[in-house]
């Protein structure tokens, strides 16, 4: 920018604010944590000199967000992907009002390329890249002394003639010079004027990930190599979320459990949680290849109660996608291990899969989820599309050409969040890999719908015992079972597995042509309209209808054909009773908790354990009574005089 183009400051101490749309999440706020790191950063350098408003961190009127806005001479607004739109629409209005005010954008959704992004968007002054403590301060003292911004590294601006300028990235902020926004004081008038709010503190303990996973921008953000935060101002930090009453924290290490200090950081915590009562829960995101000392800190937190789960990502076990995303997995056997140890030591775990990556297939998709059941995930796999953000390798021309990378966008909504009906809202937009060089669109609907299709039928347990023991006796792979509902050739006597197999496919097919991830849906427990995923709404419309009864007589019944056709059949009225015990799973986790009770006349409950926990099984006949309500499950065993509680 040029000194003729630059508005005039006030001679009073200058007056900034941020903005900073936060993701949404249940029932709790996240404090604007990037916002605070930078305001905590020009304080400390400039104390005095710069007067921050409040942060924005809630989505407002527009009115009323530029009118909370307004007395700023400079705003600076951080953007990821869902708030980036709201943001744009934010900016642009306050440009409108108020002229001569520096808007000033960083973030990840800030393309390292920014021509075209500040072309299609000119109430944009400035584009802040990567780390942004130095150049936000070196801007506002430009802006504050009427200089103009040539020289700051890092940075996108306008020439006289319109041309986009950016300026190399300068060296990394040596993390002992970021002064803390919790300890620092940053965000206690915020939490005061809005006692309303359960906060969630975003934290770091070391910035950069050593990985380059292409669907990722982490990497090339942070620039890999890891640097750690201070362990004593972690320390202290933790003592902040316990003075301050912060029930939930989320650690945005891009690998916690990869640095050896980690297994100290958990016990700090849990020690914070025995002494205080808090934090309640700690969200971390594991390293990508799972060691012992990541399985010793997730047993750590799990004891203390702070974190119920922990993350075993693979992604993929295709290797072809694989090293087209340049990743390395933990093996098979590992992972198998490390399940065993999680189910027996009552540490759950769950695993991540990515839909539709380049080099994946329909069939390697469908067969490498089979993979992941059967080494022992049968409590959560969490399969997400993959999007492309923008300064990710998957966006970058030359892959996407090589690669065949055809997308969609689609509107973005967050999982039970409430739907909005209002006319001012504004609608986040995702971009969706839908086609490569090796599946097709439509490929990639059979994959979206068969992701969704595992979910329904094996991980709300509904048919989890039955395809278990099919499995383990008849020698059946998870993936066959789970295909043959997806079968286009299903007789019209299976009408329930037909609407559901043709309500999933829909969707996806709504998906790929643009439609939003998530439905509304009425939640059964509020009576609130919220997003849901399409597996969560078919469960839904299976526990609350007339239908559950003939999707369970059909699900036997196509079974069946599977189990005759093998080589092992299961003993008589084994398959049988093995989908009433499904029934009964499914069945309790209705709202209103309605109990039920089931005679069995083999020993299912015990061997449905075994198989989860990875032991040796032991099927036998053994009448019994097993009793559900609300996932809370008791056998009781005649023969053995067992009595067996679980939940």
């Amino acid at each position: 920018m040029n000194p003729a183009q630059t508005p005039v400051a006030s001679e009073a101490a200058m007056m900034v604010a941020m903005v900073q749309l936060t993701e949404p999440m249940l029932a709790l706020t996240n404090l604007p944590y990037a916002a605070g790191l930078l305001q905590a950063y020009v304080q400390h350098a400039a104390p005095g000199r710069y007067l921050f408003l409040l942060p924005l961190f809630e989505r407002l009127n527009l009115d009323d967000a530029v009118a909370q806005l307004a007395l700023a001479d400079c705003v600076g607004f951080s953007v990821y992907v869902w708030n980036i739109e709201y943001s744009l629409a934010l900016a642009k209005r306050l440009k409108e009002h108020k002229p001569e005010i520096l808007i000033v954008f960083g973030g990840p959704q800030v393309p390292d390329q920014a021509t075209e992004f500040m072309q299609a968007n000119p109430f944009i002054d400035l584009c802040i890249h990567g780390e942004g403590e130095l150049a936000f301060l070196e801007l506002l003292k430009r802006f504050d002394q009427k200089q103009d911004f040539n020289g700051i590294a890092g940075l996108s601006q306008r020439t006289v003639q319109g041309e986009i300028l950016t300026s190399p990235r300068g060296p990394r902020l040596m993390l002992d010079q970021m002064p803390s926004p919790y300890l620092t004081g940053v965000f206690e008038p915020l939490m005061l004027s809005r006692p309303d709010m359960d906060w969630v503190a975003i934290w770091e303990t070391n910035r950069g990930c050593p990985y380059a996973c292409t669907f990722c921008d982490w990497g090339s953000v942070t620039a890999s190599k890891v640097r750690d935060i201070a362990f004593e101002r972690v320390q202290a930090e933790i003592h902040w979320f316990a003075k301050h009453r912060i029930k939930a924290v989320f650690c945005a290490d891009a690998n916690f459990g990869l640095r050896p200090r980690d297994l100290e950081i958990a016990e700090a915590l849990a020690e914070s949680k025995q002494q205080t009562g808090f934090p309640l829960t700690v969200y971390t995101q594991t390293a990508k290849n799972v060691t012992e000392r990541i399985y010793q800190v997730h047993k750590r937190l799990s004891d203390a109660g702070l974190s119920p789960v922990a993350t075993l990502s693979l992604q993929t076990l295709n290797r072809d996608a694989l090293t087209a995303i340049k990743r390395d997995n933990i093996s098979l056997k590992t992972y198998a291990e490390l399940q065993r140890r999680f189910r027996r030591e009552g540490a759950a775990a769950y695993t991540d899969y990515l839909v539709g990556l380049p080099g994946e297939t329909l069939e390697s998709f469908c067969e490498g989820i089979g993979r992941v059941i059967a080494e022992g995930q049968h409590q959560e796999l969490r399969c997400w599309c993959t999007f492309i953000l923008p300064n990710a390798e998957l966006n970058q021309p030359a892959y996407r050409l090589k690669h065949g990378i055809q997308s969609v966008k689609i509107p973005m909504y967050t999982w039970m969040q409430p739907v909005q009906t209002s006319a001012h809202c504004i609608i986040e937009y995702q971009e969706m890999l839908v086609t490569t060089n090796t599946y097709s669109r439509e490929d990639w609907i059979q994959m979206r719908a068969f992701a969704w299709l595992t979910q329904l039928l094996y991980y709300s347990r509904a048919l989890q015992p039955a395809m278990m023991l099919l499995h383990e006796f008849s020698g059946l792979a998870y993936h066959q079972l789970l295909l043959v509902f997806m079968s286009p050739d299903l007789p019209n006597k299976y009408s329930v597995l037909i609407q559901l197999r043709d309500f999933l496919l829909g969707h996806a097919r709504e998906m790929a042509n643009g439609g939003p991830e998530y439905m509304p849906c009425e939640d059964p427990a509020s009576g609130r309209k919220v997003w849901v995923g399409a597996d969560y709404f078919a469960a839904i419309l299976l526990l609350y209808s007339n239908r559950l009864e003939a999707f369970f007589s059909q699900s036997l019944e196509l079974l069946s054909t599977l189990e005759r056709q093998s080589n092992l059949p299961l003993p008589p009225g084994l398959l049988k009773e093995a989908l009433s015990l499904g029934r009964a799973l499914f069945y309790s986790q209705r709202s209103e908790g309605q109990t039920f009770n089931l005679t069995l006349s083999w020993n299912l409950w015990e061997v449905y354990q075994q198989i989860l926990r990875g032991d040796e099984i032991a099927l036998r006949r053994e009448s019994g009574e097993l009793q559900c309500r609300r996932a809370q499950i008791v056998w009781r065993g005649r023969l053995s005089n067992q009595t067996v509680s679980s939940t």
